[in-house]
């Protein structure tokens, strides 16, 4: 009650455009979601002024059609536990509106909802987020108690590769895999989540954050593929003066001055790692 978001800065860097809010962390990290909702939308509208009615109907039309699909092939899949995540990277509000609904009849019960839902948490909240540090070198430095939690969310990095490493903590701390909750959210679509699906059915319980590949798919449907969804990030990017890093199961997504970055990674022991091609 009371609660305001900290003022933002906007300046325009030759065609870059910089955006940025200072205040208090518990304040200034609620910008993240409203701030890239705002500017995918923006770009959206923009690319689509300069479209004709009927041309707007055939792209809708055409990207209704690819989601749908998309449903339909992940009805099939047993015991399949997906949610919503694609809030920040929208094509719009009201498209996104429209593909919430898409899986509510379409997927029934696997459908779990969205990011902007407060679901009945029960314990589902206790998720291990560890990419900010390397999941392995976080996960080999934790304490024992961390591995009661409910989960961990697969964000960055190989997602196979990352819940082998969690599967593999957890039996070293004495747990149950099958108790345990693995959330795979990074840059998904259909044939990932799958293949991810089939591949630990019955060794954890796998769910999946289902994200721009959702609510913003207009690849190839438009001139100069200018709906094309790309990654778009909000970050810390200083606390008390001094320079935040992430250091990611990616060095592609890694953020930070370089010199940090490359300290970081030698304090909490990140060995080599494989870039990935960051598509969303």
């Amino acid at each position: 009650e009371g609660l305001r978001l900290p003022p933002y800065q906007l300046e325009c860097n030759g065609e870059q455009s910089e955006l940025t809010f200072e205040g208090s962390w518990p304040e200034v990290m609620l910008w993240e979601i409203p701030a890239l909702a705002v500017l995918m939308e923006l770009r959206s509208r923009a690319v689509l002024d300069g479209m004709g009615r009927f041309e707007l109907q055939v792209l809708y039309a055409r990207a209704m059609t690819r989601v749908w699909e998309k449903i339909e092939r992940l009805r099939d899949a047993e015991n399949l536990s997906i949610a919503d995540f694609g809030t920040r990277r929208r094509h719009s509000f009201l498209w996104h509106d429209w593909c919430v609904q898409a899986m509510i009849e379409g997927l029934g019960n696997k459908f779990t909802g969205t990011s902007d839902w407060h679901e009945e948490h029960d314990g589902n909240l206790r998720i291990i987020l560890p990419d900010t540090y390397g999941t392995k070198g976080f996960l080999d430095n934790a304490p024992d108690w961390l591995a009661g939690w409910t989960g961990i969310r697969i964000d960055s990095g190989g997602p196979a590769e990352g819940a082998e490493i969690a599967i593999d903590w957890w039996k070293s701390r004495g747990e149950d895999p099958r108790s345990k909750r693995v959330i795979f959210s990074d840059g998904l679509d259909v044939e990932q989540i799958l293949d991810l699906s089939a591949r630990f059915e019955g060794r954890v319980q796998a769910s999946f954050g289902w994200g721009t590949l959702l609510t913003n798919d207009f690849r190839g449907l438009v001139p100069d593929d200018a709906l094309a969804p790309f990654s778009l990030v909000c970050k810390a990017v200083s606390a008390n003066g001094r320079p935040t890093v992430k250091l990611s199961d990616n060095p592609q997504k890694a953020m930070g001055p370089a010199a940090e970055i490359a300290r970081y990674k030698r304090v909490f022991g990140v060995g080599r790692q494989d870039p990935i091609e960051v598509i969303v």
